[in-house]
């Protein structure tokens, strides 16, 4: 960013002013505010063509205030505007009258007025980099408006994404990003998850490693994972919800909420569980199972085991045992999601199978698989057909013998060096065979000499 060269200035109006602005503001106050206006004036082309930054700038505020006393606010918009024009105003001078000008909008005589203000900053404000901060502040505010007036979430998003606040050097990183997880709610509110997840990405999550010892950093933490949990909710990326959630769980703020967390342990359960099988999915399961507060939930403690051993699950005895916990759960009550997140579940029961079977069978008859899995044929041959296509297993359906085989075929070179190491392995107990034999004959031979 450009600094503005300060020089020194050519008169101090400070105790000139000192003077002369309570005797304007009292002119002001008993109703001529034009001739406390023009008496401004003067004093605001003195202490620009002297360059007294310091002394502009409090005449600048005190015409904002002046102006924002009067019911019509069209002209403080246009004097504004035309102040910041002047020849030889200084930026620090601009930036002083635009913040109290912000500070001036909670005062504003309508909404409309707020709004036209707002606009004139805006307008002021563009292409001056020394104002990006107070730019950023302003289409927040307007933002704010169309949401609470007027309910309007996609114009807000689409008034706060013009902003790539992350490049701005007046703005602090905790300010940055705050503004950047308004854009994300906004982004969400309006539908466009596509928007608020470009958007996440412009947060560092190593910025989160204060969050034990700064508690805005911890609010901010949480607040930024939940979004990302509902980004990921509506894209039904089930592992990332999961560990969205474990982010938030790991807060130490959560950590001292027993609700909070037993919520929290439970929905990463349920869609750890749902995500489809992976080593990461795999990874995360296993962590969970072994959380001590788990124990606490018998019913989830039991859910994670069923998916952690090796053996087969019985959708019917999920039902029977679980049905009513399940089918209450907000994952599944959910009008959007609910009836596809249960039928994922029986796809996830029906997946475990399978790799139970591949695990201890090396060839199966379709229908005895049907069978364990409590499936038809084509369903059996459907999932089996889908977890061959993504890697999870390996197998080839024999449709004439209607048989599935399990067992990897084995590369030639692979025979031969299994059966060179078996061969070698029966050698050596041959021999460990022969020793023994030799020592309990000559055991034998002692005995018999006594």
């Amino acid at each position: 960013m450009s600094e503005e060269v300060i020089r020194k200035a050519d008169k101090d109006f400070s105790k000139e002013l000192d003077v002369e602005l309570p005797k304007i503001e009292e002119i002001a106050k008993s109703g001529d505010k034009e001739q406390a206006f023009e008496a401004l004036l003067t004093f605001e082309k003195k202490t620009r063509q002297a360059n007294d930054v310091f002394s502009s700038k409090r005449v600048l505020v005190a015409i904002a205030n002046l102006l924002a006393s009067q019911p019509d606010w069209t002209r403080l918009d246009e004097e504004v505007q035309t102040l910041v024009k002047k020849h030889g105003q200084s930026k620090q001078a601009i930036t002083a009258l635009i913040q109290e000008v912000i500070k001036l909008l909670p005062k504003a005589p309508s909404q409309d007025a707020e709004i036209a203000t707002i606009e004139a900053i805006r307008l002021i404000s563009e292409g001056r980099i020394y104002l990006e901060l107070e730019r950023a502040q302003a289409t927040w505010i307007l933002a704010k408006i169309e949401v609470d007036k007027f309910g309007n979430y996609a114009k807000a998003a689409d008034l706060m994404g013009e902003l790539q606040v992350e490049t701005y050097g007046t703005m602090s990183m905790t300010e940055k990003i705050d503004y950047i997880l308004e854009q994300m709610t906004l982004y969400i509110k309006k539908g466009d998850f596509t928007h608020a997840s470009i958007v996440s990405r412009k947060i560092v999550p190593r910025y989160f490693a204060k969050e034990k010892t700064d508690e805005k950093v911890s609010s901010q933490k949480i607040r930024y994972y939940t979004l990302k949990t509902d980004i990921a909710l509506n894209t039904e990326e089930y592992l990332n919800v999961c560990v969205n959630m474990r982010h938030i769980y790991d807060t130490d703020s959560v950590q001292q909420d027993d609700a909070k967390k037993h919520e929290l342990l439970e929905n990463m359960i349920m869609f750890a569980v749902l995500a489809p099988y992976d080593n990461e999915q795999s990874d995360m399961l296993h962590r969970l199972s072994i959380e001590p507060d788990l124990s606490l939930l018998p019913i989830y403690e039991e859910l994670a085991e069923m998916f952690t051993t090796s053996e087969l699950i019985r959708w019917t005895k999920i039902f029977e045992v679980y049905g009513k916990d399940l089918k209450d759960h907000w994952v599944f009550t959910d009008e959007k999601f609910g009836k596809k997140r249960l039928a994922d579940l029986r796809q996830r029961v029906t997946e475990h199978n399978i790799r139970v079977v591949a695990k201890f069978y090396t060839r199966i008859s379709i229908q005895g698989l049907a069978e364990l899995l409590d499936l038809n044929v084509t369903e059996t041959e459907d999932v089996v057909t889908k977890l061959v296509i993504n890697g999870t297993v390996w197998a080839r359906i024999d449709r004439p013998q209607r048989i599935i085989s399990f067992a990897r075929p084995k590369d030639v070179d692979d025979v031969l060096n299994e059966w060179g190491y078996n061969t070698s392995k029966l050698l050596e107990h041959v021999e460990t065979l022969g020793h023994l034999i030799a020592k309990e004959g000559m055991m034998q031979s002692i005995n018999s000499t006594k």
